[in-house]
């Protein structure tokens, strides 16, 4: 059993860890407020969130998010099938070398989507039609006003401008 006195002392250590926090996130603060940012920017640039999001992983958009994380970028990927992820995953660290750790794989929507800086940006490649649609109901429950949602895929015009009604 431990003593009263042991006891004090990790309530100590605890407060202590818990207003180093409080003064880590207040630095966070002003320091977005200097730069005219959010503390979200902050942390993305602490190496935790990604600036991109891309969700569609056959062949262009493996393609894609190798390209976007060797140019320097931060991307969390993401895809219906889960082995694609993997697939995509193994190819950067095979391709990427050091830059590896700039793609983060996701099997999950809503963890991809909070992976992301805020005003998150969110590209999906998925085949025209239906897919397209089923893709954008996926992330209307996900995203917040302000975030973007961007369809890169060959999509007839008029499909994009009543979509983008929604």
């Amino acid at each position: 059993a431990e003593t009263g006195f042991a006891i004090g002392r990790k309530l100590q250590h605890l407060r202590a860890y818990t207003r180093r926090i409080r003064a880590n996130k207040q630095r966070s603060d002003q320091l977005a407020r200097r730069l005219g940012t959010s503390r979200s920017f902050i942390t993305l640039k602490r190496g935790k969130m990604s600036q991109f999001g891309l969700y569609g992983l056959a062949v262009m958009g493996q393609n894609f998010a190798l390209n976007v994380a060797e140019k320097g970028f931060s991307i969390s990927v993401c895809n219906r099938s889960p082995s694609k992820v993997d697939d995509c995953v193994k190819r950067a660290e095979e391709e990427l070398g050091d830059k590896k750790s700039n793609l983060k794989g996701f099997k999950d929507a809503e963890e991809f989507v909070t992976s992301l800086a805020k005003p998150r940006k969110v590209m999906f490649l998925v085949k025209a039609g239906s897919p397209v649609d089923s893709c954008i109901d996926l992330f209307l429950d996900l995203l917040e006003p302000g975030d973007v949602l961007i369809d890169g895929g060959n999509e007839w015009y008029e499909n994009s401008i009543r979509r983008a009604k929604r």
